[in-house]
């Protein structure tokens, strides 16, 4: 009954901390959502204003946690969240959350820019749900759809792992490397 949402990011402007938190803050009476940011860094100063003035509405973990803890993280959480920040380098990345988020298969919201654009343009399966950069209001609409449906959330899932493997997987990259070398016979 209760979907849990998780942010995990170093806290750089590309990440859109303050749209975020705008977001969650729309949505803090909501009972059935809760959120998880793991991380710091620059704009960490914008989680602890908000956490002091609402200590309960965010579980914030600001210490260093390994791979295995931010994959269990992961995996324990519903919905994850990517980039939203309006910087010119969020249209051009595709941040290493999203990655990671990928290949555990989660149903991911991120910003809207020329990367995702082009992702759509290429792919059958819709791998995560966009909404417009810096805007924190788009976000907390979208967050609640997803949040009230298991449905779309597990469809979402399924096509971000699918995603990953078909397009950012080890064994696609080296095969595409092995294509600009020019060394097909190797294989």
């Amino acid at each position: 009954g209760v979907c849990r949402v998780l942010f995990v990011g170093t806290f750089i402007p590309l990440h859109g901390i303050q749209t975020i938190l705008h977001a969650i803050e729309l949505l803090r009476y909501d009972k059935k959502i809760q959120f998880t940011i793991i991380g710091n860094g620059q704009d960490g100063k914008y989680v602890k204003e908000y956490i002091d003035r609402y200590p309960k509405h965010i579980k914030w973990v600001n210490t260093w946690q390994s791979a295995t803890q931010i994959t269990n993280y992961i995996e324990s959480s519903d919905v994850c969240l990517g980039v939203f920040g309006q910087g010119d380098k969020t249209q051009r990345v595709c941040p290493y959350k999203l990655y990671h988020y990928m290949v555990c298969g989660r149903a991911i919201i991120t910003a809207d820019t020329d990367w995702t654009r082009l992702v759509f343009q290429r792919n059958l399966a819709v791998p995560f749900e966009t909404v417009q950069a810096g805007d924190g209001d788009l976000l907390a609409k979208k967050i609640k759809e997803l949040s009230g449906d298991e449905d779309k959330r597990k469809a979402l899932a399924s096509s971000s792992s699918s995603f990953y493997k078909d397009n950012l997987s080890n064994k696609i990259a080296l095969t595409e490397l092995i294509k600009i070398l020019g060394f097909e016979h190797v294989l």
